[in-house]
């Protein structure tokens, strides 16, 4: 992370925070709360693992960089799998512990905003205005409400959701 902040900070100057990507804190309960950290940081590990394997493979980039993105993409298949199991442990020990329908959908509520926020981050709007694009918050939200677009993401998530759904959490995106 801080390899990338760097490069981020040197090449782009800097980094665009989204504090949407903030969890609320809503005084949940304590294991409700312990899962949904559990699983925000699976999320987020699973689409950066998407995009690494995705510039492993991109014969157009320079090899040195491939190289990179294949050794993280190995490496991180182990964080990923660690993460899922403990994501569903955390999960079954809720269920057993009573978790009922409210909090079951409350979890999916949470999360499922958690998947929409972190695919929009990928669109700020101060990255259009700093590129010198005009009315970035329009050009956000005519990128982010388009078909193709939906659906890019809708494939990027959808081993996450998969697992989600599978383990008894109703997420959508």
């Amino acid at each position: 992370m801080w390899l990338f902040a760097t490069f981020c900070q040197k090449y782009g100057g800097r980094i665009y925070p989204d504090d949407r990507l903030r969890p609320p804190s809503a005084g949940l309960d304590p294991a409700l709360e312990d899962f949904l950290v559990f699983a925000r940081i699976l999320v987020s590990q699973q689409i950066v693992d998407h995009y690494t394997a995705r510039l492993a493979a991109d014969t157009r980039l320079h090899p040195a960089i491939r190289q990179v993105s294949r050794i993280h993409h190995r490496n991180g298949s182990r964080h990923l799998a660690f993460g899922a199991r403990l994501v569903r442990l955390l999960w079954e020990r809720l269920a057993e512990a009573g978790l009922g329908e409210d909090g079951r959908r409350a979890a999916g509520r949470c999360l499922s905003e958690y998947l929409r926020a972190a695919m929009a981050s990928f669109y700020h709007p101060a990255a259009y205005r700093d590129a010198g694009l005009a009315a970035g918050s329009d050009l956000r939200k005519r990128l982010l409400d388009h078909p193709a677009r939906r659906a890019a993401h809708a494939q990027v998530l959808h081993e996450t959701t998969d697992f989600l759904n599978r383990i008894g959490v109703p997420v959508t995106v």
